[in-house]
């Protein structure tokens, strides 16, 4: 028996890492990227009319980051995963797209053969923040 691809809608401002990201995901079997966008402000009504397994956003674009882009999917489309990607640690932004309801978090500097792992665990439903950076998370406890 054979199960559905799962269906991914790709977000970021930048052609050549969107391409990349295309090609990364096609690579992981029974992954099927269904769109790419560089414009964030496509997404909700574009979902209207194409169903999504998964969301993949950059952190930081113009007109709506991957944060809100998450608000705003939590709200219409609450069954979407969402993974979002950003070029650096950053403990607010962690935790700020924690709470949103992000599904994974991963850093852009990983290198393709590093994507596999997270990715798949992510698509079998499990939720992924890389574990270096919800360490980095914590708050920082005085010194006593």
């Amino acid at each position: 028996m054979f199960s559905k691809p799962t269906r991914l809608l790709i977000v970021d401002d930048h052609q050549i890492i969107l391409d990349s990201l295309r090609l990364l995901f096609s690579a992981i079997e029974n992954v099927t990227v269904a769109l790419t966008l560089t414009d964030s402000r496509q997404v909700l009504p574009l979902l209207e009319a194409h169903e999504i397994d998964v969301a993949v956003s950059d952190l930081h674009m113009p007109y709506l980051t991957g944060i809100d882009l998450t608000l705003q999917l939590r709200k219409k489309h609450t069954d979407v995963k969402i993974l979002l990607l950003r070029m650096a640690e950053d403990a607010p932004h962690i935790r700020e797209a924690i709470k949103a309801g992000v599904n994974g978090y991963v850093l852009k500097n990983r290198g393709g053969k590093n994507w596999k792992k997270p990715c798949k665990r992510l698509l079998q439903g499990v939720n992924i923040i890389v574990r270096r950076l919800l360490k980095n998370c914590q708050p920082m406890r005085p010194k006593t």
